[in-house]
């Protein structure tokens, strides 16, 4: 985003946007999602959710989008995307989404440009039966989406194949993640990293299906993974939930395995 409205990471829920630069033409913002439950996200997480931001020559990506929402950081993030949204006049604004729950603010961005790029809206194949969001385009793990993105499906517990998806940016090895699995908020007391929502947030609350999550760690979900750091090897991740490791998201995904592993050994 060509308009930097705050640096750093956003620590304090008062502070409802913060914009980081990864690279060139490449963004992470953090904003306040005004739907967030009072008692926070199933996952663990605070009403402080991740977007990315990517513009490529011929257009511009926004994945799980989110603006913020009072007015003053609102009208400096519009003014900012308004810039680079006229520099790709006539070209295209696509819309990469983890999954339909985090559409956020995707129906007001392509309401804002509709008229000025050719607009999509892309959603992980396993949703498309039942997505109420409106989409324009379905991904699947063979998929080459706009920019280049290449895309990561999961397969959730209990028979849901490409449930959920991940992006992969190949020119800057980053790795951005949806619910799957989420990053530490800003103050853990272990500090960046990655960890497991609750298992509760998979499947069901019964003790059944608890065990079906546990056996899906160490099998499924940690094989994922494995093929993601062995094939794609990323180094940056920006999580859509808790605070974005950039550099040193080999080591988070290690760590992250690790745990898996521990389930893979059972109790």
């Amino acid at each position: 985003m060509s308009g930097q409205v705050t640096s750093g990471a956003v620590s304090d829920p008062s502070r409802t946007l913060s914009v980081t630069r990864i690279a060139d033409r490449f963004w992470y913002w953090q904003a306040i999602n005004p739907d967030t439950p009072e008692a926070g996200w199933p996952n663990g997480s605070g009403p402080v959710v991740g977007s990315v931001f990517l513009e490529v020559d011929d257009g511009i990506v926004l994945i799980d989008p989110q603006v913020p929402p009072d007015a003053p950081n609102r009208d400096r993030f519009w003014a900012a995307l308004d810039r680079d949204m006229a520099r790709h006049d006539g070209q295209w604004l696509a819309i990469l989404l983890t999954f339909p729950g985090h559409d956020r603010s995707t129906h007001e961005i392509v309401s804002r440009y509709g008229a000025v790029v050719t607009t999509s809206i892309w959603i992980p194949s396993g949703t498309a039966s039942w997505s109420p969001i409106g989409h324009t385009h379905v991904y699947h793990r063979e998929t080459t989406l706009p920019g280049g993105i290449v895309p990561i499906l999961f397969d959730f517990p209990g028979g849901y194949p490409d449930g959920e998806g991940a992006f992969f940016i190949p020119g800057h090895r980053a790795l951005v993640l949806g619910d799957i699995v989420v990053g530490r908020e800003s103050g853990d007391p272990h500090g960046p990293g990655l960890r497991l929502p609750p298992e509760s947030t998979y499947i069901g609350e019964d003790d059944a299906s608890r065990s079906a999550v546990r056996a899906w760690f160490g099998t499924t979900l940690l094989e994922s993974l494995v093929d993601v750091q062995s094939r794609l090897d990323p180094q940056t991740i920006l999580v859509t939930h808790g605070e974005p490791m950039i550099g040193t998201g080999g080591a988070a995904i290690s760590e992250l395995l690790g745990a898996l592993r521990g389930y893979r050994m059972g109790p």
